[in-house]
């Protein structure tokens, strides 16, 4: 009788398994995301959308690391949103950072099916993290440097799809784009005192409408909280954080949808990044 009970739970184990093997292969292969909550009904968890998320990636990408990690729903209505009681994590893809053309970065909407903009900071570390850290002191001290991102995930879902937190996670958090601004020494910045801002307009005058006015408190109410979930998040999932690798920690203000224009995003101490959405075609 028991051997029997065990066999049913692997074949059962064994099933759940291929059905999100093939759901992250459906992710893989589609040019808007699909909802695997709809492909693979049942109870979902976040270990098995993380299980998708790992999948998925590795088919993308194969087995070059990603360029970094990133936090998101770190707000309570976000998290609210997508029906989570806490943040998420996701991958950055390795090209996904978008060169930029003398201080100045180009985005080109037609590279995103439903692009996004984010105001983040985003931290880099002075030697690899491989055990979870406990102590913000700590966590600091490993800290080499700060700098300003925005990011830009593409929330590529099927057409009039309502994903949940489980299709999120599943989907990689949306990643796509990030402009990286230069990095700061952590020891010359408030860093949880650094005000945000949006400002769409002309990038070489003050006029224009401002989009966001936000803090770095925003995320999780501390920037170092925010840093400390995320990193053992992601070593949770059985990953590696390397010096070269930027982790971002959740957006501070609004998430904007990606419009044509000017951009000027500023971050206080940190300085700020000058961009242009405007289309090739």
């Amino acid at each position: 009788m028991r051997k029997s009970l065990l066999m049913l739970v692997f074949v059962a184990g064994s099933a759940m398994a291929q059905d999100l093997d093939r759901a992250a292969e459906q992710l893989a292969a589609a040019r808007a995301a699909p909802l695997v909550t709809q492909a693979v009904p049942g109870d979902w968890s976040l270990a098995k959308a993380y299980r998708v998320q790992r999948k998925f990636y590795e088919l993308r990408h194969g087995a070059t690391p990603p360029l970094g990690y990133k936090a998101g729903l770190t707000t309570g209505p976000s998290q609210l949103q997508f029906a989570v009681m806490a943040p998420v994590a996701g991958l950055l893809p390795p090209q996904s950072a978008i060169p930029s053309q003398g201080g100045f970065w180009r985005i080109d909407p037609n590279d995103f099916q439903a692009g996004r903009m984010e105001l983040e900071l985003g931290f880099r570390f002075a030697e690899p993290i491989r055990k979870p850290i406990d102590d913000p002191l700590r966590l600091k001290a490993l800290v080499a440097e700060v700098l300003p991102v925005v990011e830009l995930p593409d929330l590529n879902f099927q057409h009039g799809a309502a994903p949940g937190g489980m299709d999120l996670v599943a989907a990689n958090v949306a990643a796509h784009k990030v402009i990286l601004g230069s990095s700061r020494l952590p020891s010359t910045l408030a860093i949880n005192s650094l005000p945000v801002r949006l400002r769409r307009g002309d990038a070489d005058t003050n006029a224009g409408t401002t989009l966001i006015e936000a803090r770095a408190t925003d995320a999780l109410g501390d920037q170092w909280l925010a840093l400390q979930w995320l990193v053992n998040q992601v070593l949770s999932q059985g990953w590696q954080i390397e010096p070269g690798q930027v982790l971002i920690t959740g957006a501070l203000g609004p998430v904007l949808p990606l419009e044509p224009g000017e951009y000027v995003a500023d971050f206080g101490a940190l300085g700020s990044l000058r961009f242009e959405v405007r289309s090739s075609r």
